[in-house]
């Protein structure tokens, strides 16, 4: 199947009043076609951008569950269709809803005319519309199908929050991790270098991810002092500390 594009036209009516609005078509010759049906003198045809965060759930979530509002007022589904179309703040969702309703005009059932937008309506909507359709409780299966998915878009946003602390406190621990192989750990090197004393298992492996470390940390210069204070004293104050008390 073709991939059906958006488009904005421009044109005139048999009145000779100015109008515009959004069409979905696969070519730019179907929208001529179209707009010729409806008695319009095109003036302008262009393709439109698709806003992808427009397919978002909640969009589909809430048009199923308006839609079943209007079939347990009584309404028939392409005049609900045609309300909610009438009605919709989004021009690409409109398109939509337009579109289905000239496929339901043509005589193509629901399920079939909704299985032409993926992006917009997931398997499980097919599914639970065609059992409505055969079960001839449409408003029934769509209602519960828009209460599902309310609850699976509830549900995955705790688990979003829910996520979102341990992630933030497993970043900041690698950053510090990260800060400590090529700030800190070098500043250890450099030490132990300098009193010609054998680098520990864990520092030596490491050495050649921490060559090129730019910056150094001002506790450094404390921690070479140790060394330093942890010489051995005076070889004739050892001895005199050393040796036993005089017998008398």
């Amino acid at each position: 199947m073709a991939t059906k594009r958006l488009w904005r036209w421009r044109g005139i009516d048999v009145q000779g009043a100015p109008c515009q609005g959004m069409l979905w078509q696969t070519k730019r010759l179907e929208v001529l076609q179209h707009l010729q049906q409806q008695r319009v003198i095109p003036l302008a045809v262009r393709r439109c951008a698709v806003k992808q965060s427009l397919w978002h759930p909640r969009y589909s979530c809430e048009t199923i569950r308006q839609l079943a509002t209007l079939l347990q007022a009584g309404l028939p589904l392409a005049e609900g269709l045609s309300l909610l179309a009438q009605q919709q703040s989004h021009a690409q969702w409109q398109a939509l809803l337009e579109a289905l309703g000239r496929e339901l005009a043509q005589g193509v059932a629901f399920s079939a005319a909704l299985a032409q937008w993926p992006q917009a309506f997931p398997p499980l909507y097919l599914a639970m519309i065609s059992t409505g359709e055969l079960t001839g409780k449409l408003d029934i299966c769509c209602l519960q199908l828009a209460n599902q998915q309310q609850e699976q878009q509830r549900l995955a946003s705790k688990v979003k929050k829910a996520l979102r602390y341990p992630l933030i406190v497993l970043s900041l621990a690698l950053l510090v991790v990260l800060g400590m192989l090529y700030f800190v750990l070098p500043e250890f090197t450099a030490i132990y270098q300098t009193f010609s004393t054998p680098l520990p298992l864990f520092d030596a492996d490491g050495r050649c991810g921490r060559r090129h470390a730019k910056s150094r940390l001002a506790a450094a210069a404390g921690l070479a002092a140790e060394p330093a204070a942890a010489q051995p004293a005076d070889p004739a104050a050892q001895r005199l500390v050393a040796a036993p008390p005089a017998v008398a």
